[in-house]
């Protein structure tokens, strides 16, 4: 199987987590605390799956592309 279609179960702390999205970990907390970024809780820490971080990242950047989409079919 390739790399890319592998799964990577590669959990990430949040300082980790942030620097692989580009925003800040107050960012990171507020998206974690909104739901809208998964978290695993282990005991008192927070870790990131890479692979939800990957759901998330084409998740936006498919509604970016929708949005601009609309846009542009609106002109």
């Amino acid at each position: 199987m390739s790399d890319a279609k592998r799964n990577d179960e590669t959990l990430l702390r949040p300082d980790e987590a942030a620097r692989r999205l580009a925003i800040s970990e107050r960012s990171l907390w507020q998206l974690t605390k909104d739901e809208e970024i998964p978290c695993i809780r282990l005991g008192r820490s927070v870790r990131y799956s890479a692979d939800d971080l990957r759901d998330v990242i084409r998740r936006l950047s498919s509604g970016r592309k929708a949005r601009m989409q609309t846009k542009l079919e609106g002109k």
